[in-house]
């Protein structure tokens, strides 16, 4: 899809959406504040996982390709430091109906049916919410209090750090209270 047919499918068939970028993503979304959208946690309960993307697609082919399953509330493509995709989006749909639509009828679909070597099936799952990261060679002198008030400095929404070791050292993992 061309750039201007990009803009006039948009116009048409998704009115009033904006893409912005944000913490290594790009993220499609209504200009209006989708958080406070009275549906949006229900929504996200159904949120799709879509994975085995080219590297080089972005919302002129994702979203008619994802548009087939109905209509969407959110996309979050996540992006290199390079400005390349990194394979990976996460979708939530304007319902749950449009969301197992989206597992049923394309999961194993080739995003680009040209008939080149690259192609490839893209993988469409629901996604695992997951808030805990783990940190690796945490300094053996910090405590679980040092750490998690270095965290803070710099990170939003931490609730615990739970330090353990291994044979490469000590390590963290920490919870938050969202997986955003």
């Amino acid at each position: 899809m061309s750039p201007s047919e990009f803009e006039q499918f948009m116009k048409t068939h998704l009115p009033g959406f904006e893409i912005v970028s944000e913490k290594g993503q790009r993220i499609f979304r209504s200009k209006v504040s989708y958080e406070n959208h009275p549906e949006f946690e229900r929504m996200k309960k159904y949120e799709i996982f879509v994975s085995n993307l080219p590297n080089d697609l972005f919302e002129n082919e994702l979203l008619p390709f994802l548009c087939r399953a109905g209509k969407i509330f959110q996309i979050r493509l996540i992006m290199n430091f390079s400005g390349s995709s990194k394979g990976m989006a996460y979708v939530v749909y304007n319902d749950v109906e449009s969301a197992f639509k989206a597992v049923e009828e394309l999961n194993n679909e080739y995003i680009r049916a040209s008939g080149n070597y690259c192609d490839r099936q893209v993988h469409v799952t629901f996604s695992v919410n997951n808030n805990r990261l783990v940190f690796y060679n945490i300094p053996p002198e910090k405590t679980i209090d040092e750490v998690k008030s270095e965290l803070n400095q710099k990170l939003e929404n931490v609730t615990d750090v739970k330090l353990f070791t291994d044979t490469q050292g000590v390590n963290a993992t920490v919870t938050f209270s969202s997986h955003k």
